[in-house]
Order: C-alpha cells, then sequence, then structure tokens
C-alpha cells in the first residue's frame, strides 16, 4: 500500500492510497479501479473490501490490478471542518478532489490513465469530468 499526498486545486491536502503488487508488472498497464466517497462524516480509509462493488482488494491486487482509495472532502478522516467542505451545497468540493487525484496522479507517476472510477453515489458522476 503506497500513500500519496496531493493538493487540491484550492491547496487542501488530499489523501489516495494505492494498492498493488509491482512484480504484476508495469503499474500503468494495470486494469485500474479509483474509488472516492466523501459524505456523512464516514471515514474512507483503506479497506479490505470495495463497499460498493463488494470487491476483495487483496484478490484484486493479487490478480494484478491498481485500486486506488481517493479521501475525499466530505468524509470523516480529517474532523468535521473536512467534513463540512464537502456537503451541501460544498460537495462540489468532494467531486473536484476526486477529479484532482486523478489528474495528479496522472501528470506525476505512470499510472493508467483511463481508470473505471466509483463513487458509490449514484448523484455524483464525476468520471464524466476524468481525464481521458
Amino acid at each position: 500500500m503506497e500513500k500519496v499526498a496531493i493538493a487540491a486545486r484550492d491547496t487542501t491536502r488530499l489523501l489516495a492510497f494505492l494498492a498493488y503488487d509491482p512484480q504484476q508488472g508495469p503499474v500503468e498497464s494495470m486494469p485500474a479501479i479509483m474509488y472516492g466517497y466523501g459524505g456523512f462524516a464516514v471515514c474512507n480509509t483503506p479497506i479490505a473490501t470495495n463497499p460498493v462493488l463488494h470487491m476483495d482488494i487483496a484478490e484484486w491486487v493479487r490478480r494484478g490490478g491498481l485500486y486506488i482509495q481517493c479521501i475525499v472532502r466530505g468524509g470523516g478522516e480529517f474532523g468535521e471542518q473536512w467534513h463540512q467542505q464537502g456537503i451541501g451545497e460544498n460537495k462540489i468540493h468532494a467531486v473536484h478532489d476526486f477529479i484532482d487525484i486523478a489528474q495528479e496522479l496522472i501528470r506525476r507517476r505512470p499510472v493508467p490513465r483511463r481508470p473505471a472510477i466509483d463513487s458509490g453515489r449514484g448523484d455524483q458522476r464525476s468520471g464524466s469530468d476524468c481525464p481521458r
């Protein structure tokens, strides 16, 4: 598991956790899933199972996949202010955080340019704004 710090467009510090097996080949050629959810003050720290896809992340990695866990505003990872910055009228911050993480990972390191994405929310379609 690799932890990466990224600055959002408004300079807020964001985190992403990357899970992959370097023995499976170059990271940029791995199938990738990028997951992020910011809401209800839920802590979205690295987990063993994706709550929406119901997939075993360790098994995904063993089979040669890359899993990117995005920590975006609205969750409970960094307290009440962090939570408030990503809910209601501020929900756009969570969407921008997800996009900023994708763009920065692609800019600074070898990662797949078109990961599958999952936000866990039916009303949050951040995939249409991700880099292509």
